[in-house]
C-alpha cells in the first residue's frame, strides 16, 4: 500500500497563519473591548504618582505622558475592578485629568484646566466631530468640547489638550486664497500726443 503526504505550499502555510493570527486577536478585542474595560487587579497603598501612572501603562502595554506639574503621592487604599475605574480614582485622589491621543494617555493637572473658544466658521463640522472624538472619548468628565450655532468651538481642558484642539481645527480650516489682479500684457507706444496699446498674446 502506497501512502500520500499532500504538502501545503510555504507561501500557503504563511496566509493560513496570518489569518489565524487576525481571528486571535480580533478575538481578544471583543473580549476585552477598550484598554479601560481591562481586569486591572492591582492595589496602591502610598505611593508615588508618577510611578503609579507609569506602571499602569506598562500593565496595559500603552505609553503614557504625564505633565511636569503632577506629582505627589497617593494616599490611602486605591483598588479597582477595572482599567479605567482604577484611572478615576486615581484622578479623583491627586487632582489629575487625563485624555487620550492616539495610542498614548496623556495625564495633567485639574488644576491647569483652562477654557478657550475657537472660530470654526467654514470648517466641516462632521470632520471636526470625528477628529475630536479620539480626544474625548474616555477622557476625565471636566474635559469638553461642544460646537455652538453662533460657529464657535467651546474648549474645556488642560493647556496640551486645547493645542492639539487648534491644531486640529486647523488642519480642517479651508485654504483662504486671495484674489490677484490680472496683470496687463502688452505695449504702451505714444505717437505724436496720442496714445495707442497694441495687446500681444
Amino acid at each position: 500500500m502506497h501512502s500520500y503526504r499532500h504538502d501545503i505550499p510555504f507561501h500557503r502555510q504563511w496566509i493560513l497563519a496570518l489569518f489565524a493570527t487576525f481571528a486571535c486577536v480580533s478575538a481578544v478585542a471583543e473580549e476585552t473591548g477598550s484598554w479601560r474595560d481591562q481586569p486591572y487587579a492591582y492595589r496602591v497603598i502610598d505611593q508615588d504618582v508618577r510611578g503609579v501612572l507609569s506602571e499602569f501603562g506598562r500593565n496595559l502595554g500603552m505609553p503614557v505622558i504625564v505633565s511636569k506639574g503632577v506629582d505627589g503621592k497617593v494616599r490611602g487604599d486605591i483598588f479597582a475592578a477595572t482599567a479605567g475605574e482604577f484611572l478615576s480614582r486615581i484622578g479623583s485622589t491627586n487632582g489629575l485629568l487625563w485624555y487620550q491621543d492616539g495610542t498614548a494617555l496623556i495625564v495633567d493637572r485639574e488644576s491647569d484646566l483652562t477654557h478657550r473658544n475657537f472660530d470654526v466658521r467654514g470648517v466641516d463640522t462632521d470632520a471636526l466631530r470625528q477628529s475630536l472624538a479620539g480626544l474625548s472619548d474616555g477622557a476625565s468628565p471636566l474635559i469638553s468640547s461642544e460646537i455652538r450655532s453662533d460657529g464657535s468651538l467651546s474648549v474645556s481642558g488642560p493647556p496640551s489638550y486645547l493645542d492639539r484642539v487648534g491644531q486640529r481645527v486647523g488642519s480642517l480650516r479651508p485654504i483662504q486664497r486671495t484674489a490677484t489682479r490680472p496683470t496687463e500684457s502688452g505695449v504702451r507706444v505714444f505717437r505724436g500726443g496720442a496714445q495707442t496699446e497694441v495687446v500681444s498674446n
